[in-house]
């Protein structure tokens, strides 16, 4: 994405693929059936790519209008709160579509 005044690349790091990845560890080493692991794989998929475009969207209108805030806003918001979103997807994975067995 680009403008005259602007523009941003995004590189393997910006992809969101690295959080995925600690996601679907999590959800493959989940003691759960294989019908709600590929739910979860889904879910995941769909969702770090939904908020990493959001991120991407919104990186570029900060660096539009708020250059000096771009910096804080890419290394310290948006990775925390991608962080905090791969936790909270994973917990209502857990929570709504998981039963693990009990241990006797």
């Amino acid at each position: 994405m680009a403008t005259e005044s602007f523009g941003i690349s995004v590189v393997t790091a910006c992809t969101g693929i690295f959080v995925l990845g600690l996601y679907l560890v999590a959800v493959i080493a989940y003691p759960c059936r294989w019908i709600s692991k590929l739910l979860g794989v889904l879910l995941g998929i769909g969702g770090v790519f939904m908020l990493n475009l959001i991120r991407l969207i919104s990186l570029f209108y900060v660096g539009m209008h708020m250059p000096q805030h771009f910096d804080a806003v890419h290394q310290l918001v948006w990775q925390s709160l991608m962080i905090a979103f791969v936790v909270l997807l994973w917990l209502f994975w857990v929570g709504r579509w998981t039963h693990a067995p009990h241990k006797a």
